[in-house]
């Protein structure tokens, strides 16, 4: 009877392991999606905004053409905020990669990626697209699992070159690159890699033994299961977490002078 007995906790044993590895595996693969889904979206969003900027510009000069008066600013106007908006979205759902991925994970597939909030021009003149949108996964034995995504992408409006010197760069020919808040290089592409933050899960234990300290804005809400950052300084709860975003500027490259390129895109 004992080695029936021990034959039937080890059979047991076996099946709840086997049921674990397959239980976090699936979890490890809906979290790889889930990340490749934010990728996918921010980047068509960052494509928006650039488009967004080169129409500004165009409608400012179409409006100089027909006053026949050139303006002194060239953020877009109140009349055609509403134009650069729904150009904006198209743009956005036509930069989609990873369609069917996108389709599967958002609430409401690429419809569900919306632009509210998003303002043209913002109060510094630059254009700011605010991109939400939910992620849903839906995992065997777990209700459904959704996350609320919102990501704020600011674009200087293209301004053009002045013929009568004034407004316009000194020199035309002058390259646009991208920089972050914090400016410690330039980047060449949009879509580098080292633009796109990369977050893994860790513990909170973990987190703070290599130095990482509760976010401000989510760490309240931590349990021993966190999210880190390796660009950042803090360990967060929650994958929407504000603290988690990036904000990618596109100025001159005249505008960075002292920065050094990315060592990935600007060899």
């Amino acid at each position: 009877m004992r080695v029936k007995n021990n034959r039937g906790a080890a059979a047991l044993e076996a099946a709840i392991g086997v049921t674990l590895f397959l239980f976090v595996s699936l979890l490890l693969f809906h979290a790889l999606h889930f990340h490749a889904v934010k990728t996918v979206v921010y980047e068509a969003a960052a494509e928006a905004a650039e488009y967004a900027a080169e129409l500004a510009y165009l409608e400012e000069v179409a409006e100089d053409a027909l006053s026949g008066e050139k303006k002194d600013g060239r953020s877009p106007s109140l009349v055609g905020s509403g134009v650069l908006l729904g150009a904006a979205e198209m743009k956005l759902l036509s930069s989609l990669d990873e369609t069917e991925l996108v389709d599967h994970y958002v609430v409401g597939g690429k419809a569900g990626i919306l632009l509210l909030g998003s303002e043209f021009p913002d109060e510094n003149g630059d254009i700011l697209l605010r991109v939400t949108y939910t992620i849903e996964i839906d995992t065997p034995m777990l209700p459904a699992l959704t996350w609320v995504m919102q990501e704020e992408i600011h674009q200087k409006p293209y301004l053009g070159h002045d013929e009568d010197g004034e407004g316009g760069d000194e020199d035309d020919e002058d390259e646009y690159v991208y920089v972050t808040d914090n400016r410690e290089v330039y980047h060449i592409r949009r879509n580098c890699t080292h633009l796109t933050l990369k977050i893994r899960p860790g513990t909170k234990q973990e987190a703070l033994a290599a130095g990482y300290h509760s976010c401000e804005y989510c760490g309240k809400d931590a349990g021993n299961a966190v999210l880190i950052c390796p660009e950042g300084e803090a360990y967060h709860s929650k994958s929407s977490c504000r603290g988690l975003r990036r904000t990618v500027h596109r100025v001159k490259k005249s505008e960075v002078a002292g920065l050094p390129p990315c060592s990935r895109c600007g060899r």
